[in-house]
Formats: C-alpha cells, structure tokens, sequence
C-alpha cells in the first residue's frame, strides 16, 4: 500500500525561488534567506540547550529547583519564541501585515540586560579571553553565541540595504552576550575552573 504525499515536501522550490510570509516569490540565494537560515541556526542550538538544561547538574538542590525549573529553562523558551516573532517581522515586506505580528520590544531587551546583569554578577570578574569549553550544556551556548554574531553580521548587511529595526539589532546583540554570559553561570556550577588561553604554548616536538 502506497503512503500518501507527504505536505514536507511541495516542489514550489524545485526551481530555485521560494516564499516569504506574504506569498512573494524570491531566489533561494536572495539575503533575506541568509538570515532566516541564521535565525533557524541560533533556535537549533537554543532548543538543545533547553533540552539538556533540566538535567544539568547544579550544586544543590533547591539552587537547581529555583534557576533551572523557574528562571532559565522559562527564560530559554521565550527568547526562542521570540526568534521565531523576528523571522516572522523579517519574513513579512509588508508594513499593513507586519501589524498583525509580535514584535521584540524594548522591554524584551531589558529582560536580557538584566539577566545578563544577573548571571555576571554571580560568576568570578572576567579579566581575560577564555577558552569556550565545558559539558555539553555550556558549549551549546557558545556555539549559539558565535551563530548569533553571525547572524547580527548577516541582518546589518541586509540593513545597509532595507529597512530594520532597531529592536532587532538590539535584541541580537544583546543575545550573544547573555548566551556567553549564561554558559559561564553554568560552567561555575560544575567542578572546573575556566582557563585562559596561553598563547606561546607550543607543541610537543616543535
């Protein structure tokens, strides 16, 4: 017996054009898709890190139950939601229909502000680079901070050319900070120490 035809696939964009929100066809390679794709990157990484972080092992159970189950993992779930509302704004030319969309406002990016306040007060003073390592949980971080400065770099090159707001370069910003600043909270919370890069290390044999 034959399966039906899967809705996955449609073969609208066999041809090398796709859509945006507002039905418009558009080259695959037009810039608007770079930052999608980015976009769809960093809330990959994001979802990761809100799969594992409830089982991340935390020093102490009620310091466990307070940031992870009410403060980072709700935290996590709604900065992803609000990826999804930028690439819908982005994804929409249309000013009459962007009206009817969420939109990131200023006070998402305070919420950000004081959460990356939060966990930097709470870590040791950073005095110099680090090496980005650690469990699982914390690298995923970083890696959702470097895709997300690449992604601030692909929407200011289509913002030289259209329209932005300055909320969602905000926003951006502002989020790989608090990605770097949230794995280094977590990273404290296990048994290791963060180490500096040592930049004339040499291999052994040279």
């Amino acid at each position: 017996m034959e399966a039906p035809r899967s809705y996955l696939y449609t073969k609208t964009g066999d041809s090398g054009q796709t859509s945006l929100y507002d039905g418009s066809r558009h080259p695959k390679i037009y810039k608007i898709f770079d930052i999608l794709g980015q976009i769809d990157k960093v809330n990959v990484l994001l979802s990761k890190v809100l799969f594992s972080v409830e089982k991340f092992s935390f020093q102490g159970k009620n310091h466990k139950e307070q940031f992870v189950d009410n403060f980072i993992f709700s935290n996590l779930e709604y900065f992803i939601n609000i990826f999804m509302d930028i690439a819908s704004e982005i994804a929409t030319p249309s000013e009459e229909k962007k009206k009817k969309l969420v939109l990131v406002e200023n006070e998402d990016i305070k919420l950000l502000e004081k959460l990356i306040n939060y966990f930097d007060s709470t870590t040791p003073k950073l005095k110099s680079f680090i090496i980005p390592y650690g469990p699982p949980i914390v690298t995923d971080l970083h890696l959702a901070r470097v895709e997300c400065r690449e992604l601030e770099r692909e929407l200011l090159r289509f913002a030289s050319e259209k329209e932005c707001r300055e909320e969602i370069k905000k926003f951006i910003n502002r989020f790989s900070d608090y990605c770097f600043a949230l794995a280094r909270f977590l990273f404290h919370h296990t048994t290791k120490l963060e180490e500096k890069p040592r930049y004339t290390l040499k291999c052994k044999g040279t």
